[in-house]
């Protein structure tokens, strides 16, 4: 639609092997070694599926939820104290 032109491919992925994998899990999703290195075997490469992902995403969407849920709490329990 936007009329551009496409010359090769649209993905080009570099290899990675399992370990490199692994360590971007747990850097950059927050994964844990064991629960990595399960998805990594499962999935039988170097990538994690879609159903990891969104499990990983909703336990830290989760955490936030109750990380704010915290701070408001507190936040009231502080305007309380002054009334």
């Amino acid at each position: 639609m936007l009329h551009l032109l496409v010359d090769g491919m649209l993905l080009a992925h570099e290899g990675l092997t399992r370990d490199e994998v692994v360590e971007m899990m747990i850097r950059y999703l927050g994964a844990n070694l064991g629960d990595a290195n399960e998805e990594v075997n499962d999935s039988r490469g170097a990538h994690a599926r879609f159903s990891y992902l969104k499990r990983i995403f909703k336990e830290r969407l989760l955490q936030q939820l109750e990380g704010d849920m915290e701070e408001e709490v507190q936040k009231l329990q502080a305007q309380a104290i002054r009334i």
